[in-house]
């Protein structure tokens, strides 16, 4: 398979597990958090209600630079939530799409998407998340199982 036939295939696989994902509430939590340490991403509302998933970092978007930076390739990512993005990294150095192996590339957010969709779709994830750190950064992952816990009265 080529990443033009595997980006197709990726971004539709990915737009039916995050519909799968909105009957816990994924999409309409107030805030996000990503535990570098322990790896879980964590929504949550001002109410309690909380999501825990285990999380994977695929890279970083720079909007002022229109630039993808890779997980593998960014040193203040701690190495075990590289995982995936090595992954994709390895199908990408064994069918020659450069897109995937170098280090940091110009890109459309778009184009980030898609690398998050491979992500899900090599590495089995459940689904993906963009989360804003800025104005201007982005940080995308992918996430397994969550584990939702109810806000009580």
């Amino acid at each position: 398979m080529t990443l033009k036939e595997l980006i197709p295939i990726s971004v539709e696989e990915l737009k039916i597990k995050t519909e799968g994902h909105k009957a816990w509430g994924f999409g309409s939590f107030d805030n996000w958090n990503l535990n570098q340490d322990d790896g879980q991403l964590i929504f949550s509302n001002d109410d309690g209600t909380r999501a825990v998933a285990p999380a994977q970092i695929i890279g970083s978007y720079d909007y002022d630079n229109g630039t993808w930076k890779w997980a593998w390739a960014n040193e203040t990512i701690q190495d075990h939530l590289k995982e995936h993005s090595n992954i994709v990294r390895q199908w990408g150095e064994d069918n020659g799409a450069g897109l995937l192996t170098n280090d940091e590339i110009y890109a459309e957010e778009s184009d980030a998407w898609d690398f998050v969709a491979i992500a899900v779709k090599l590495c089995d994830a459940q689904c993906a998340y963009r989360g804003p750190v800025n104005d201007r950064t982005a940080i995308f992952m992918t996430f397994g199982s969550p584990q939702i816990s109810r806000a009580t009265s």
